[in-house]
């Protein structure tokens, strides 16, 4: 599978079950990648990704003020 491809599995068609299942199948891919897909599988839902995103502030300062 190219990257874009899952990506897109994992952020884009995040309801595609087959798709989900065909990249949880993969085992060229580690499982860092094939896990998100099937825990999708098995759960139905979509882990919340803002931890992974908001990055904490050094003394826990608001940058923005």
């Amino acid at each position: 599978w190219p990257l874009a491809r899952l990506l897109e599995t994992l952020w884009d068609a995040q309801g595609d079950h087959k798709a989900l299942a065909e990249m949880a199948s993969l085992t060229v891919l580690a499982p860092a990648w094939r896990d998100p897909a099937r825990r999708r599988l098995v759960s139905g839902e979509i882990e919340a990704s803002t931890a992974r995103l908001v990055t904490p502030t050094v003394g826990g300062d608001d940058p923005a003020g």
